[in-house]
């Protein structure tokens, strides 16, 4: 691969962002040579993360076309899990891909798993950038991210009635790209983001399925601090008339393929909180920095992460 001219992507999230990796990996060679070490054609996560420190890339451009929607397409991060089951990756302006193409047509044969846990985090991205703790987050941008917001559940709706009905997912691909938009602007990683990679990359569980266990618990867990915020979702969702956590948790539950607790992925209570504490011990700041409520210690992450769903 070492001398391409461009990467070509076709397939889910992790695909696009392998691709975002091998583009930093062709552009490191210059990088090795400054650095004086190292042969650059052997890629280490340490050594492509290294080509990330200078200011402008000039990377070789990517085409993605993907087959799910979970939108890792329109970002300019690339996540990554390490050996010992740790979210990583890279992350720079120029690792936005150049070009994608939506096809409906590829998605065909997806398991519902994947279909209907992907196009979830379209309406987690467009929660993400409501809910944002950012200062200064326009009313153009949330209004955006609401009316993605309602593409997307209109879409997932379309789709638990027909998987692979075009438009159900045309407007799936269509609310997830304004959404991750939205959020791209609003500030990238929301909570949910946040914790839901680490729950993905520890316990090696799909992050849809994790969509499925934890959005409506993250979001019920800022819902005193952005009760406005979530008084849109709300009707976004469907109706004022019911919270947002508890509309999303019924969304949830009438997508089929996805998880909902903890045990269906095999994470025993002992292990759930054995997470909660390696999460508050090593990214409290960052926690509290994306969290409109605050975590005073592991047992609040726990207590967010454990809430049934049955009180929300």
């Amino acid at each position: 691969a070492a001398g391409s001219d461009s990467v070509v992507t076709i397939g889910g999230g992790a695909v696009h962002d392998a691709g975002k990796l091998v583009r930093l990996w062709l552009a490191s060679a210059p990088a090795a040579t400054i650095r004086g070490g190292g042969d650059a054609t052997s890629a280490s996560l340490d050594g492509i993360r290294a080509v990330t420190e200078r200011a402008e890339l000039d990377l070789a451009p990517q085409v993605c076309a993907p087959n799910s929607f979970a939108m890792a397409e329109l970002t300019s991060v690339a996540g990554a899990t390490t050996k010992a089951n740790v979210k990583s990756g890279a992350a720079h302006k120029a690792l936005m891909p150049t070009v994608v193409v939506y096809d409906p047509s590829l998605s065909a044969g997806l398991p519902d798993w994947v279909r209907f846990g992907t196009a979830l985090r379209g309406v987690e991205h467009g929660i993400g950038a409501v809910c944002s703790t950012t200062a200064g987050v326009s009313d153009e941008v949330i209004d955006a991210a609401l009316e993605g917001v309602r593409l997307v559940v209109r879409g997932l709706e379309g789709m638990v009635v027909e998987a692979e009905a075009r438009e159900a997912q045309l407007d799936c691909y269509r609310g997830g790209w304004v959404t991750i938009r939205a959020l791209n602007t609003a500030g990238y990683p929301a909570l949910a983001h946040f914790v839901q990679n680490h729950y993905s990359a520890r316990f090696n569980v799909h992050q849809g399925a994790c969509s499925g266990i934890l959005s409506a618990r993250i979001l019920r867990h800022h819902a005193a601090a952005t009760a406005l915020q979530q008084a849109r979702l709300a009707a976004a969702f469907g109706t004022a008339d019911e919270s947002a956590p508890r509309q999303l948790q019924r969304l949830v539950a009438r997508l089929p393929g996805l998880a909902q607790e903890h045990a269906e992925v095999q994470v025993t209570p002992a292990a759930l909180r054995e997470f909660a504490e390696w999460l508050h011990a090593t990214h409290a700041a960052k926690l509290n920095r994306l969290s409109a409520v605050p975590f005073a210690s592991a047992d609040a992450v726990l207590e967010m992460l454990a809430w049934p769903l049955e009180s929300l």
